[in-house]
C-alpha cells in the first residue's frame, strides 16, 4: 500500500511539473506572437489616427462654411488659455496677428471638443486672415469677405519656401493644422497658451509651431532627415464652399 501511495504521489507531482512547463511554453509563444504583431499593427494604428484627423478637418470646414453662410464672416480662433464655459468660444476680435491664431472655436461652431482635436488627441490649430474677419452683423454682406486683399497676413508656403498660391490667385481665408504624432506646436489648452514641444521634428513642423501666420504645407513624410507629419488644410476665397464665386457671379450680372 505504501508503494502504491508513493507511486500515485510521484505521478501527481510530475503532472503538476508538466503543467507549469507547458504554461511557460504557451506564455513564451504568446509573447513572441505579440512582439511580432506590434510592428504589423503600428502602421494600421497610424493610418487610423490620420483618417480621424482628416475627418475632423472636414467636419470643421463644413461648420465654418455654415457659419460663413449665416454670418458673412468667419469666427475668430478660440483662446487656448480659456477655461470653463469660455473654452472653445471664439474671440470677439482678431484683427491682430496674435489673436488670429488659436484653437478651433468648437463651442461657437456647435462642435464637440473631440472634433477640435486630431487623431492624436491634440488641439487642431486654426488661423484666419485678419483682414476679412469682423463681428457678425446683419448690415454686412459678402463684399468684405470676398473682396481682394492686397497685403495678406495669412500665408501658406511649400517646403521650398514658395507660395502655394498662383500669381493673382485669391487670398487664403483660413488654415487648419494637425501637429502630428509629436504634437510639436499644438496648443496644450487647459488654461495656458503654451504649446507642445516635440522631439525629432522637421523644419516645416518647427515653422508651423512658431506662433506666426506663415505655415508650411508639404507632402506627408516620415523621413528621419526631413520629417513632415503635419496635416495642413487651407482654403482660399475662391475654393471655400463656392461662397465668393457665387457672390461675384451675382454682383457682376
Amino acid at each position: 500500500m505504501k508503494l502504491r501511495a508513493s507511486f500515485i504521489s510521484k505521478c501527481k507531482h510530475n503532472q503538476a511539473g508538466y503543467s507549469l512547463i507547458e504554461l511557460a511554453i504557451v506564455l513564451a509563444i504568446i509573447g513572441i506572437i505579440g512582439g511580432l504583431s506590434i510592428p504589423l499593427l503600428t502602421p494600421q494604428i497610424e493610418r487610423t489616427k490620420l483618417d480621424v484627423t482628416r475627418r475632423h478637418h472636414q467636419e470643421i470646414m463644413d461648420s465654418l462654411a455654415s457659419y460663413a453662410a449665416l454670418y458673412k464672416s468667419l469666427p475668430c480662433p478660440a483662446d487656448p488659455a480659456a477655461q470653463g464655459q469660455e473654452a472653445g468660444v471664439a474671440r470677439l476680435y482678431c484683427s491682430k496677428s496674435p489673436e488670429a491664431r488659436g484653437i478651433i472655436p468648437y463651442r461657437t461652431l456647435g462642435l464637440p471638443e473631440s472634433v477640435a482635436r486630431d487623431g492624436y488627441k491634440n488641439f487642431v490649430t486654426y488661423a484666419v486672415e485678419p483682414k476679412i474677419i469682423f463681428r457678425p452683423s446683419a448690415e454686412f454682406n459678402f463684399k468684405r469677405f470676398c473682396e481682394k486683399i492686397s497685403s495678406r497676413s495669412l500665408k501658406v508656403i511649400d517646403e521650398n519656401g514658395s507660395s502655394v498660391l498662383g500669381k493673382g490667385e485669391d487670398s487664403i481665408l483660413f488654415v487648419l493644422v494637425s501637429h502630428g504624432p509629436t504634437g510639436h506646436g499644438a496648443y496644450i489648452g487647459k488654461g495656458t497658451i503654451e504649446i507642445h514641444q516635440g522631439i525629432d521634428v522637421g523644419r516645416g513642423e518647427i515653422e508651423n509651431g512658431n506662433g506666426d501666420l506663415t505655415f508650411i504645407s508639404a507632402p506627408y513624410s516620415t523621413r528621419k532627415d526631413a520629417p513632415f507629419r503635419h496635416i495642413v488644410t487651407w482654403k482660399t476665397q475662391r475654393n471655400f464652399a463656392g461662397i465668393c464665386t457665387s457672390y461675384r457671379l451675382h454682383t457682376h450680372q
